[in-house]
């Protein structure tokens, strides 16, 4: 949350910003905080192309695309940015494709194993470095949507043993063990991804769903309250944080999130959760 106001500083400062790919970095960090508006309306600029690098500015802006189809859970579009502009990039700047396999092919064989693509999407990650962290948290989420459930938990174990000090690989072996239903297993995951990330919303989120599923939205709303200081527009926050004051007896508090969960970016499946929920309770 702090980086987004500094990069755009930097931004505003002078043409460093555009020599040096700061639109990139701010897109990035909107990413980071889920503000998935903020984050396309940066990529937009079109001062983002060129610079004295324009061979990492033209990646950078291919890989961003990826991350934001990522985010928003269009996975088609993510192939088709990887199949598309991200190899043209690679045939225009050969050097870009010594990124590849940290950056784009883990998102590219995330996109195939969510379209159901399973065998390809194994190949594609099979080629990544075996010291990549992203790579390998790829590899716990592919085998996860496999319901492979000891393999995920054993590339998650070694994700986390390569970088302990960093929250990613905690919240997200946490979300695997939450949607798995085991509660108890994924709150000391979460536990441990503030420890290590003390301003990263989404363990704090995870955490907070996790309490709602053991009957404790009461503690779930500390929860979402800190989460909303550092990723103030991310809509399923607003939605979980709404379901937390709905079970708690706050209908009025509830509908303020849900509120403002409509004015910002959800995924399919959680604008019909929210749907929902606003035709049972107005």
């Amino acid at each position: 949350h702090d980086a987004t106001s500094l990069w755009q500083q930097q931004i505003d400062f002078g043409p460093q910003g555009v020599t040096y790919s700061m639109h990139a970095m701010l897109a990035r960090a909107q990413l980071g905080e889920h503000d998935l508006r903020a984050a396309e309306a940066t990529m937009a600029d079109p001062h983002e192309a060129g610079g004295v690098n324009p061979e990492e500015s033209a990646f950078e802006i291919s890989w961003l695309r990826m991350l934001v189809s990522a985010e928003e859970r269009k996975w088609p579009m993510v192939l088709a940015e990887a199949r598309g502009e991200g190899a043209s990039v690679l045939a225009r700047y050969p050097r870009a494709r010594t990124l590849t396999t940290t950056s784009t092919d883990p998102l590219l064989a995330l996109a195939q194993a969510n379209l159901g693509h399973f065998k390809p999407a194994e190949e594609t990650i099979a080629h990544t470095p075996a010291d990549c962290y992203r790579c390998l948290l790829t590899r716990a989420k592919i085998a996860e949507m496999q319901r492979q459930e000891a393999r995920a938990d054993w590339w998650f174990a070694r994700a986390v043993a390569q970088q302990p000090s960093i929250p990613f690989a905690y919240a997200d072996w946490g979300a695997a063990l939450l949607a798995r239903g085991k509660l108890d297993q994924a709150i000391p995951k979460f536990e441990m991804a503030h420890e290590n990330g003390p301003h990263f919303a989404d363990p704090l989120e995870l955490w907070g769903e996790a309490l709602i599923g053991k009957n404790r939205s009461d503690l779930a709303l500390a929860k979402f309250e800190e989460a909303a200081k550092y990723a103030p527009n991310w809509g399923r926050l607003h939605l979980k944080w709404g379901e937390a004051l709905l079970w708690s007896g706050d209908k009025g508090g509830a509908k303020k999130q849900f509120v403002a969960a409509a004015h910002l970016e959800l995924t399919p499946s959680e604008k019909s959760e929210l749907a929902r929920r606003e035709s049972r309770h107005g």
